[in-house]
């Protein structure tokens, strides 16, 4: 009997420490109080107990007494390991604070370095050597001489182009007198507008009004107006301007609007205002006069020199109406001065290159390529030599398909390079490529990298890259497994003296790498959140780890574990 009820009691111990699985673990000195008052409590109910065992049990009181604070002792141990609890599989669940700090998400690549500068040089004549003076792999500085060449057909292509562009010069200076011309009137009628001014440009004035002149080409002016009572076509009018009235009649009624003609006159003005009147003298309506059949003059190019008619003047088809300055040129000459242009751009590139044949070093580097000795010949178009920059390096790196779209120009790059340890390099993405290339079923894509500062960096050494795709500062910061997932939301478990096993709060996510996750909203900096610690050497059930009310997640997708969440894993990120 004692010994069933020593056990009898160490198992109500044990099941209010361990009484069922834990839905969240977590270490809290106000839980482990409730915990020890709990023992307590228990302690009273079992001395109460102890009365009611009759006979042989009161004999025994001091050593059941005993029993009891050793029970009572070993539930206290197990409760304070109880603190830190393990789920199903041996995930561990504690609580952590959220942070503030800075959250990066970033893309890894591999690849080499490379000078992000090459000075290629090479000549569009044969050259000879005449001296070298740096060698094969020197090092040179900006400004120094690599080389001294000599052409003689270089020589005389620029002597044949200078010849040639002197007896141009002659045939266009006989010819260079400016042309003039004018514009005239393609038809017969009276001239109504007037756009041009002497001295504007052609080109400015049709830009702002579209037409350098009006003329009415059949001698009749129109005024467009609604009429108050019904007219019809070949009705008689009188039309009255000004000191004007004259006589007309109605040319075409449409869509409510009513059309009368006057004959044209010198006396009569385009956008005078008129009135209309039927053969009763009553007022049908008014309008404006307009040409009746408008022929604009327009231009394109040269300056107004001179208007040569009046407004309402009469023209005639091939009447002088404008003269025009700086119009152009005649075609030969114009043909002359082109080919002069040409072959002067010619003469510059030759030049150009005559001042190259002294080779010398555009940036700091090294000389690469030089195969020619004093005395020969380096054939037209061939390559000389390059200078390789040794001060602006580059790396050239592949990203695979599933994080090439989050690269993108102007991106900070952290570098570092096998053969140099415990030094990093920064950069910026200056290239992203969209021509891939597909090995086993696998896409990457070119990216590269200009490095600011490249001191100790060579050539075709191996480097990784690490692209920040993704940055926030002063962001609240939970560790990626606190975030749990369900129904297309996120959760974080908070703990607080009111609930010790956390209470789910929807919360809004942001950047999310391998170990941390940017909460946008729903707890703030300092808030205790559930967090899962996954146990390896049960990697079966820990995949799972569940969370309360079913919540639960799997594997994550992208690098690192996912964050717990219902059905598939929150994703963890590229790192």
């Amino acid at each position: 009997m004692r010994f069933l009820s020593a056990v009898w009691y160490s198992s109500i111990v044990s099941s209010h420490i361990d009484h069922k699985p834990f839905k969240f673990f977590l270490y809290d000195k106000n839980i482990y109080k409730r915990r020890i008052g709990r023992l307590i409590f228990m302690k009273k109910k079992w001395k109460d107990i102890m009365v009611m065992i009759p006979g042989k049990m009161k004999k025994h009181k001091k050593l059941t007494a005993a029993l009891l604070v050793l029970f009572v002792l070993a539930g206290v141990f197990a409760g304070r390991l109880a603190l830190t609890r393990k789920a199903k599989g041996g995930n561990q669940i504690q609580t952590q604070k959220a942070t503030k700090g800075t959250i990066k998400k970033t893309v890894e690549g591999s690849g080499s370095v490379a000078s992000a500068a090459t000075q290629t040089i090479s000549f569009s004549s044969d050259v000879s050597v005449q001296s070298i003076k740096k060698k094969d792999g020197s090092s040179v500085k900006k400004g120094d001489t690599i080389a001294v060449l000599t052409s003689s057909s270089l020589e005389d292509s620029i002597s044949s182009l200078e010849n040639q562009i002197s007896s141009l010069e002659s045939t266009l200076s006989q010819g260079a007198e400016s042309a003039s011309s004018t514009i005239s009137s393609k038809v017969s009628g009276r001239v109504k507008r007037i756009y041009a001014k002497d001295g504007t440009a052609v080109a400015k004035t049709m830009d702002s009004k579209g037409a350098l002149m009006e003329i009415s080409a059949d001698g009749k002016l129109k005024i467009e107006f609604k009429p108050s009572q019904t007219v019809k076509t070949g009705d008689s009018v009188t039309v009255k301007f000004g000191e004007y009235s004259v006589s007309g009649k109605i040319s075409g009624v449409s869509s409510g609007k009513a059309t009368a003609v006057i004959s044209d006159s010198y006396y009569y003005d385009v956008d005078t205002k008129a009135s209309v009147y039927n053969s009763s003298n009553k007022k049908l309506g008014s309008g404006k006069l307009k040409s009746n059949s408008p022929i604009t003059v327009t231009g394109d190019k040269g300056t107004v020199s001179s208007i040569e008619v009046s407004k309402n003047q009469k023209v005639y088809s091939g009447t002088t109406l404008i003269t025009l300055s700086g119009a152009g040129y005649s075609k030969t000459y114009e043909s002359n001065l082109a080919k002069h242009e040409a072959l002067v751009d010619q003469l510059e590139e030759l030049k150009k290159e005559k001042k190259n044949l002294t080779v010398t070093a555009k940036y700091d580097g090294v000389v690469d390529e030089l195969s020619a000795s004093a005395g020969t010949t380096v054939s037209k178009g061939k390559t000389f030599c390059k200078v390789v920059s040794t001060t602006a390096y580059k790396v050239n790196i592949d990203v695979d398909e599933l994080d090439i779209k989050e690269i993108k120009t102007g991106q900070s790059v952290s570098v570092t390079a096998d053969a140099i340890e415990d030094k990093t390099f920064k950069g910026t993405v200056t290239k992203v490529s969209k021509i891939g290339t597909n090995t086993d079923g696998v896409a990457t894509y070119p990216v590269t990298i200009e490095l600011s500062d490249a001191e100790d960096l060579y050539p075709a050494m191996s480097a990784t890259a690490t692209i920040t795709t993704q940055e926030a500062s002063d962001a609240v910061l939970v560790p990626v497994s606190a975030v749990q997932s369900k129904n297309g939301k996120n959760y974080v478990a908070v703990v607080s003296d009111k609930s010790e096993e956390g209470t789910l709060k929807e919360v809004e996510v942001g950047i999310m790498n391998d170990s941390n996750a940017q909460i946008t909203s729903g707890i703030s900096e300092g808030d205790q959140v559930q967090v899962i610690t996954k146990n390896t050497s049960n990697k079966s059930e820990g995949d799972k780890m569940m969370g309360p009310d079913g919540l639960g997640g799997g594997n994550g997708k992208g690098g690192g574990s996912g964050a717990p969440g219902g059905g598939s894993g929150m994703p963890g990120g590229s790192r």
